[in-house]
């Protein structure tokens, strides 16, 4: 299930100043893995937004993530906002996905989506928070995110050549809080909704996906600030005399620096977003079931600035 990163490197390794392996949030196996991670561990992070976050008052799902592959988590929590800690118990690199098992989804159509370089449909049917991806950089690292989680029977996967799993019985009345952000991104129908400017920093980002269908947020730091057409060129382009060796040596004009995983529809998730001041894109790379194209090529790409 890597359909993120299947549809970035379908595009990205046509110009050789972007080969950069990115797992973005939702991965394939340790064999895709090639460069650096979209997301560092929190205390790589050293991230200090204005409030406390995540607060210390929600409850706390730790996930830990073994150098075997495994991953292990409680076997209850309580429903509604919750802390995901996401620990390197010897892991390498963390990238997770979380879901509800759709109902009269059979083992080998679990076995096979989660296998598949494509995110299967299935995936569509259900429930989806928790995604992340990131690289420790000790022993011991965690990512933490904050989602809203209703009741059910969860799986939390490690994305990996061989997948593993766990599950945890998200149970009870939901208790939800609402948490004070810096941004607010809605993921709509091919479209992103989120302010022109934000600001610079470590902050608080909430991300609510609106649509029917599966979306994230893969945010790009670019040279200027640029149109669709401007963001899809430079993806898309194939080196040739656009490759000289003043290009090479500067860096690439378009870079991804961080992103929000995959939401379903009406999911809630709060994660700690470091931007430099500058330019950026955001884009979605997911596709519709049954339809091939990246979102990023349908008009889900949103540049803004960061001050």
């Amino acid at each position: 299930m890597s359909g993120q990163q299947h549809y970035v490197d379908r595009i990205l390794s046509r110009r050789e100043t972007l080969e950069l392996g990115t797992r973005l949030g939702l991965a394939a196996g340790a064999a895709a893995l090639v460069g650096g991670r979209l997301f560092e561990s929190a205390a790589a992070q050293d991230a200090t937004p204005e409030a406390a976050f995540p607060p210390a008052d929600l409850p706390v799902l730790e996930i830990t993530f073994a150098a075997d592959g495994s991953v292990s988590a409680a076997a209850e929590s309580p429903a509604g906002t919750t802390t995901l800690r996401f620990v390197a118990d010897g892991a390498p690199f963390i990238s997770s996905v979380m879901f509800v098992r759709p109902d009269g989804l059979s083992d080998e159509d679990l076995e096979a989506g989660l296998a598949s370089p494509e995110v299967p449909e299935w995936l569509h049917t259900t429930r989806v928070n928790g995604s992340v991806d990131f690289e420790p950089a000790a022993p011991g690292d965690a990512f933490e995110i904050v989602a809203d989680l209703a009741p059910g029977t969860w799986y939390i996967v490690a994305l990996a050549e061989i997948p593993a799993y766990t599950t945890v019985e998200i149970s009870g009345d939901p208790v939800t809080v609402e948490i004070e952000a810096a941004v607010e991104v809605a993921f709509e129908h091919h479209d992103f909704t989120l302010p022109a400017e934000v600001p610079a920093g470590d902050q608080v980002w909430r991300a609510t996906n609106v649509d029917d269908v599966l979306h994230h947020m893969v945010i790009f730091a670019t040279q200027t600030l640029m149109t669709d057409e401007e963001v899809l060129a430079v993806l898309t382009a194939e080196g040739g005399e656009e490759s000289t060796p003043e290009a090479e040596a500067g860096p690439p004009p378009v870079f991804p620096v961080g992103g929000i995983g995959i939401l379903s529809k009406d999911e809630v998730l709060y994660q700690v977003v470091s931007l430099e001041p500058g330019f950026y894109a955001a884009l979605c790379f997911l596709t519709d079931p049954g339809n091939p194209a990246p979102h990023a090529f349908v008009g889900m790409i949103e540049s803004f600035t960061a001050v």
